[in-house]
């Protein structure tokens, strides 16, 4: 069972479960080492000039994991919609791990707070877990 936090690999791509409305599902993709370095070098050298706005790009929209096996990695909720036939959702997601209590916290923090978060997913969560947005 798929709970906000489950780590799971769907189509050979890691995803961080966030919440499901009645027509979609919300995941964070889960990026390499690499991949997040590379990002956390773009927003801290964009974010210096205050004309570049990054908290309101969705480019930006990530958590710096600290979880077991994905520490240092991003789970990037960017662009958190994920496309799964109804008929396939449950049989295609391979259950992997949960976040550790901080990262869920952080990440939880991240997405109510974010400026640049989908509107749908950020509503839905503040209302899940009683933040105001």
């Amino acid at each position: 069972m798929l709970n906000f936090g489950t780590i799971f690999r769907y189509k050979e791509k890691y995803y961080v479960y966030l919440v499901q409305t009645e027509e979609l599902t919300f995941a964070a993709r889960i990026h390499d080492i690499e991949t997040t370095k590379d990002l956390v070098k773009s927003r801290d050298r964009k974010s210096k000039n205050p004309n570049n706005f990054t908290y309101e790009q969705p480019m930006y929209s990530f958590v710096v994991l600290t979880t077991d096996k994905f520490k240092d990695h991003c789970a990037h909720y960017g662009k958190p919609e994920l496309s799964v036939p109804e008929t396939q959702k449950e049989n295609q997601f391979e259950l992997i791990k949960e976040l550790n209590k901080l990262d869920l916290e952080n990440l939880k923090h991240e997405i109510t707070e974010d400026k640049a978060v989908n509107p749908l997913l950020k509503e839905t969560m503040s209302s899940l877990f009683h933040k105001k947005s």
